[in-house]
């Protein structure tokens, strides 16, 4: 009856690793242990992803098993290599403690060398765990291995993260850059502020206003045929300002303002904005260099304005309609006796302006008679 593994595990792609009493098999190929002279195991755990490599160095060739998923089997070859080699080989081979991409900043110390033994191995920063591993039948070797922490990362693990992000981050701001033609990630910031950006323009504003984007724009009057290689007829060159309040356009020829209260209809179109008012029979359009920019900065001032309109109202509403405790101001209401004699002087002067017409007529009428 043929032997059952004590250890068994892939790793790489599609290979395996069975580890039996006296040798060890490796994708069908047997591997005696007495010709082991050296394990050298990593772990690694690499954004959450757990995985061990283990080096082992025969007599005859060097075997790494790269790629071992279950970290746990991996440390139970390992530790039962390590202590099939304190057995049977005792000082003269090496023992290599594993080694960890999740390491602590105070180093160990390489153990002193033995004249006739190998160069020592450079010692790596490492954290130690003691782990009791318990195999089949009479087997439980101690052994003295590196267990990655949770949360502790190396230095130059830290420090590769920090330039692969830098170089993400750069090739992100090259590609909108080429995309847009602008930052749009400087923008975005300067629009999340709460007050706007404010630019000077050469001309008057009115009181309160400001003005928060100015650009190159080209009135453009009807679209070209596609085969041309402009789209748009060019009317006027000039300035395209967004002020608090309202659009200025000035060019050589035209000159145009328009409130955000007339405003119907704003579109992004092929490298243009187009404005539908409503004295205006049929859209303005107007190309600039960078739409989509003028586009965010549009959107943000109308959320300004639109925020501003609604606060002028109810500023109005407060002020038309009293409040309730100027209506319910009990202190200021008269007792009921200065109300009774109002009320009687009421009652009196309606009853003398009902008599005086009477007496007037039968005056009339007696002077009639004489």
């Amino acid at each position: 009856m043929p032997l059952e593994p004590m250890v068994e595990s892939a790793f790489g792609l599609g290979h395996h690793v069975r580890l039996y009493p006296e040798y060890l098999d490796v994708n069908g190929k047997a591997y005696k242990l007495t010709r082991l002279k050296s394990v050298r195991p990593q772990y690694h755990h690499l954004f959450g992803v757990p995985s061990a490599r283990v080096e082992l160095c025969f007599q005859e060739k060097k075997i790494v098993l790269r790629g071992m998923p279950d970290v746990e089997v991996a440390e139970r070859l390992v530790a039962y290599l390590h202590h099939w080699l304190r057995l049977h080989a005792g000082n003269d081979v090496c023992v290599v403690d594993a080694r960890t991409e999740r390491r602590r900043s105070q180093p160990r110390h390489p153990r002193p060398s033995s004249p006739g033994s190998s160069s020592p191995q450079p010692a790596l920063e490492s954290t130690l765990l003691d782990v009791e591993v318990s195999l089949d039948n009479d087997i439980s070797p101690i052994r003295r291995c590196s267990v990655a922490e949770p949360g502790d990362i190396p230095r130059w693990a830290r420090r590769y993260q920090e330039q692969r992000e830098r170089r993400q981050r750069r090739f992100l701001l090259e590609c909108m850059r080429h995309t847009y033609g602008f930052d749009i990630s400087q923008v975005l910031t300067q629009l999340e502020s709460e007050h706007l950006p404010v630019v000077e323009i050469p001309m008057p504003l009115l009181p309160g206003e400001e003005a928060h984007y100015i650009t190159d724009a080209m009135l453009c009057g009807q679209e070209r045929p596609s085969m041309s290689g402009k789209r748009y007829m060019p009317r006027d060159h000039g300035k395209l300002v967004l002020t608090s309040e309202r659009l200025i356009y000035f060019g050589r020829k035209n000159q145009i303002v328009l409130a955000y209260a007339q405003v119907l209809h704003i579109s992004r179109v092929y490298e243009a904005i187009a404005f539908t008012a409503e004295h205006w029979p049929r859209p303005e359009i107007f190309a600039v260099r960078h739409p989509v920019e003028c586009a965010l900065f549009l959107e943000r001032i109308l959320a300004h304005w639109q925020h501003r309109q609604e606060e002028q109202q109810q500023d109005r509403l407060l002020e038309l309609t009293p409040s309730l405790a100027s209506r319910l101001n009990l202190g200021q209401l008269p007792d009921a006796g200065i109300v009774e004699g109002l009320r009687q002087k009421q009652m009196v002067s309606r009853l003398k302006a009902q008599f005086q017409p009477s007496n007037n007529s039968n005056n009339k009428g007696r002077n009639c008679v004489d």
